[in-house]
């Protein structure tokens, strides 16, 4: 399978591969500045796993879409280094553990599955997020794979501009009502609406995570959903942000700063005569109707199909488990797709309700809990050993994966989605400032690593604790149970716990 044009090659990889060699070899101070930037760019990173310097590569799918030929080709690569795959917040995949001298291989085989890391990490357009069950849910407004994967080619046909950016740059399209993308936290987010009978895009810009977490706020134009209008606009708002050398300044650099800067009305004039496009107005703010994961069983729109949303609990695939799975769309499914969610698990399309049983059960045997809420609720950043930012604070994957299995056991379904995330660091690469019960670990300077426990969203945050590692299952879980017990129809779990904190020990 080849790659579409500028996705990479493997002139290009070799050129890697010798950088890659020289920091090895040498430290990064052999490395010229724009060379590390370079290996950024390709989403390549340096990972300290004991004595040994290994290397850790995110691989970038289009629109989150896999045949069974793909992820069965992924399993193999992922066999040689360290048996699993990670699944990643922007429906991608991180792979651990490749030596300098196994890397060309790996890059020769990942592009021969019609893949690439060109773009999953530094100063790049990051790849464009979308509802993954765009075209068969009966639900969505919009089908947007075909936009996406348009505009993504686009990216790489320009990628002298989005691969040399200011900062990164995260976009999502999508027509999913239940807004699963979590359009608030993007630099820019298309979002489905209709106007005066026609189905096209609103925008929301300017959101953002990390330090200084930023939602995204709505600029009010109405965009035809084909590929010219919306790139047009996209690549309209980043000649706005690369033109102002204010911006180079890393920790300003970002859009959500770009929006305070120049406020809304005078961002989307310099957007609209950069974009040379016609904007016609759109003045009702968006919003979700409600959250979903798209998990479980569910009727597609084509008569006699599902669509079935399997939880990977901590995002953690095993090789043996991306191999049935290939192998059970590939023999249960008529032209099925494995689709990665924005969650950290993926779908499955296109199964004849009379081959689900079957399917069902080669998960179970997989060891997949299709109907465990916990586990398609809860994400983890990789944090330590592969992270240097985690590396001297907690282990999120572990943590995230015992709170799965207490809330599973002690609580049962939430009667309501209740989404956690747990993080490393103050980069938030799990997002918890958009779950509703957020852990952050902080390093325990000798001592047990801390863990701040928040509650609510962007808007609405609320610090509940700052506890010892070795209580933080048990502190969550009381939250929780409390929560479900206590709560008044339709409250938040942040705005349960504003108005019986004087009755919680926790």
């Amino acid at each position: 399978m080849s790659l579409p044009r500028g996705m990479g090659s493997i002139e290009e990889y070799t050129r890697l591969a010798e950088l890659l060699r020289a920091a090895v070899e040498g430290g990064i101070n052999a490395l010229k500045r724009e060379d590390v930037r370079l290996l950024k760019g390709y989403g390549l990173f340096a990972e300290f796993v004991g004595e040994e310097v290994l290397i850790g590569a995110r691989i970038r799918t289009v629109a989150g879409r896999l045949k069974p030929g793909q992820l069965r080709a992924l399993a193999e690569i992922a066999e040689r280094h360290g048996g699993w795959l990670e699944l990643t917040a922007r429906q991608g995949f991180q792979v651990h553990n490749i030596r300098v001298e196994e890397f060309l291989e790996f890059a020769r085989r990942l592009l021969e599955t019609g893949l690439t890391t060109k773009g999953g990490c530094g100063d790049t357009a990051r790849a464009i997020t979308t509802c993954p069950v765009s075209d068969v849910d009966p639900q969505q407004a919009l089908s947007t794979f075909e936009l996406v994967e348009e505009v993504n080619r686009r990216y790489y046909d320009e990628w002298e501009l989005f691969g040399n950016l200011w900062r990164k740059f995260k976009v999502t399209i999508t027509g999913c009502p239940f807004w699963c993308t979590d359009p608030e936290s993007q630099c820019l987010s298309f979002v489905a609406v209709e106007r005066k009978g026609e189905l096209g895009f609103t925008v929301l810009v300017g959101g953002g995570l990390s330090a200084v977490p930023r939602k995204a706020v709505h600029m009010p134009v109405f965009i035809r959903p084909d590929p010219n209008s919306v790139f047009a606009f996209i690549r309209g708002l980043v000649r706005v942000w690369m033109r102002d050398s204010r911006y180079k300044v890393r920790h300003r650099a970002r859009i959500k700063f770009l929006v305070e800067d120049y406020g809304v009305p005078r961002l989307l004039e310099e957007v609209r005569r950069e974009a040379g496009i016609e904007l016609e107005e759109y003045a009702r703010v968006p919003a979700r109707q409600g959250f979903s994961t798209h998990m479980g069983i569910h009727a597609q729109r084509q008569s006699g199909m599902v669509y079935v949303g399997v939880p990977v609990p901590t995002g953690v695939l095993k090789s043996a488990q991306a191999r049935e799975i290939a192998d059970a769309v590939e023999e249960l499914t008529e032209s099925g797709e494995i689709r990665l969610t924005p969650q950290q698990n993926l779908i499955i399309t296109n199964v004849p309700e009379e081959a689900l049983p079957r399917l069902l059960e080669r998960l179970r045997k997989a060891g997949f809990r299709v109907f465990s809420a916990w586990s398609a609720l809860i994400t983890a950043c990789v944090t330590h050993p592969y992270c240097l930012y985690g590396a001297r604070s907690i282990n999120a994957k572990r943590l995230a994966g015992e709170l799965v299995e207490e809330l599973d056991r002690r609580v049962g379904s939430p009667p309501t989605p209740i989404r956690v995330a747990v993080t490393g660091c103050t980069h938030d690469c799990a997002r918890t400032q958009i779950a509703d019960v957020g852990l952050k670990g902080i390093p325990g300077n000798g001592g047990e690593p801390q863990v701040e426990i928040t509650l609510g969203t962007l808007t609405s945050r609320v610090r509940v604790a700052r506890v010892p590692l070795s209580r933080a299952k048990e502190v969550v879980v009381k939250i929780v149970s409390l929560y479900t017990t206590r709560r008044r129809p339709g409250e938040r779990v942040h705005e349960w716990y504003l108005r019986e904190r004087d009755r919680v020990e926790l």
